[in-house]
């Protein structure tokens, strides 16, 4: 495995997914060095967790994880002081909270499930449901979703968080256009998957601005190289394809 430091530590994570040691290395190997391997998920959920540090520090008090899968923030962040909103499709969620159950694991009174079918609710809606203060600002995480989604339901989640108050922001991925996006695009259509929305740095600058956001931060490969790989000893670098934005409303 990865060595020191650990990008990001994650105890729950191995007893979320009931994967063996053995099966969590081949399926390292598997994805070899590509952007979607342990290093670039761990360095995306940190940099995602850095930054809701920043803004707790200026008294933001609400976290929203779109598409949270099995997201352990709030496992390893028990006595939180923000209230944690996990937002997923019902099915996935539901799963989530069997494993939970199963590993005898308690769930923590800072999170908030927010069950929410994409297809026939607003995000909005949802977090309604679950007490969530749309007068008050939050840190939206949304990682690993955009290279999935229509531009249309991209500008609406985008929209929804940037009618957000003052201080707001979303942290999200993107995909960069290229022989590799071209190729990891091939590879998830053989699956009948959906993997097609890519943007330029400039074009997901322009996407966040016109949804609203007063301010864009591009967290560029050698921003993400300097704050977590440089002076590694195991060779793991930055994606290259897989990249960060962070939305900031003014």
């Amino acid at each position: 495995m990865e060595g020191e430091p650990k990008i990001l530590r994650d105890p729950f994570a191995q007893g979320l997914l009931g994967l063996s040691d053995e099966q969590i290395i081949s399926h390292t190997a598997l994805l070899g060095d590509t952007p979607y391997g342990a290093a670039g998920w761990a360095m995306r959920s940190r940099f995602a967790e850095d930054t809701l540090a920043v803004a707790i520090g200026r008294g933001v008090g609400q976290y929203v994880v779109l598409g949270a899968g099995l997201d352990s923030y709030a496992l390893r962040n028990p006595e939180a002081t923000v209230t944690i909103f996990e937002v997923d499709d019902p099915p996935l969620q539901r799963w989530k909270q069997e494993r939970l159950e199963e590993l005898a694991i308690t769930t923590p009174n800072c999170l908030r499930f927010v069950p929410c079918d994409f297809e026939s609710m607003s995000i909005a809606t949802a977090l309604a449901d679950a007490r969530f203060r749309e007068d008050q600002p939050a840190v939206i995480s949304w990682l690993g979703v955009t290279q999935y989604l229509t531009q249309s339901a991209i500008d609406e989640t985008l929209s929804w968080a940037a009618s957000l108050p003052s201080g707001t922001q979303i942290v999200l991925t993107y995909v960069v256009p290229g022989k590799e996006a071209e190729t990891a695009k091939a590879m998830h259509s053989a699956t009948g998957t959906r993997f097609a929305t890519f943007y330029t740095p400039g074009e997901i600058e322009s996407v966040l601005l016109g949804a609203g956001f007063a301010e864009v931060e591009l967290i560029t490969p050698e921003n993400a190289q300097r704050l977590y790989f440089d002076a590694r000893s195991d060779g793991l670098v930055a994606s290259e394809l897989e990249r960060m934005a962070v939305g900031t409303v003014g």
